[in-house]
């Protein structure tokens, strides 16, 4: 399984978002009752055919949100449960805001910046791409596709100064994830 995550902070309330407490509440009950997982080796495993161990989940985060890295990252170090962030290239060191936060927040939320990721990796967090403008990859372009995809990954490499090889889709639905693009 994989269980994805946006946010860990305790002043928004929406469905994004998780307290610190619930947050550490997930990942002790996880790390009792299943076998967390890193998600390159989930990965791995996969394309190997190599069957998973029993109760193989993954912690995911999505977008660019700095309170992955103040909060949620201490706290999965503490239990010791691998993470992942899926990080929107394009949003790393600035203001820019999410359309979905823009929409339906009061709040600005702050975006990582590139020394939390290098940060986030030297404390065993891995990174993956998520497009450079967090795009609906199912209405697009091709060419503007593999423009987000190859952009994300090359902008994030030249950031932390390690290879990108997990991707996450934006926008989780089948509409969303184009055949021609899981190459």
């Amino acid at each position: 399984a994989v269980i994805l995550y946006h946010r860990v902070n305790d002043f928004a309330r929406d469905s994004i978002t998780i307290s610190l407490e619930r947050f550490a509440a997930h990942l002790l009950m996880l790390s009792r009752w299943y076998a967390p997982a890193r998600s390159s080796e989930l990965v791995e495993g996969i394309r190997q055919t190599r069957p998973l161990r029993p109760g193989s989940v993954a912690i995911h985060f999505d977008d660019c949100y700095r309170d992955v890295y103040w909060n949620a990252m201490p706290i999965a170090n503490a239990c010791g449960v691998p993470t992942a962030a899926f990080v929107s290239s394009g949003f790393v060191g600035t203001d820019r805001a999410f359309d979905h936060d823009l929409r339906k927040s009061p709040f600005h939320f702050e975006n990582l910046q590139p020394e939390d990721l290098r940060a986030m990796l030297a404390g065993g967090m891995e990174i993956g791409a998520h497009t450079v403008n967090h795009v609906n990859l199912g209405a697009c372009s091709i060419d503007e596709a593999e423009d987000e995809i190859s952009g994300s990954v090359r902008e994030l490499e030249q950031m932390t100064g390690r290879p990108v090889t997990l991707f996450s889709f934006p926008f989780g639905r089948r509409d969303n994830i184009r055949g021609e693009l899981r190459q």
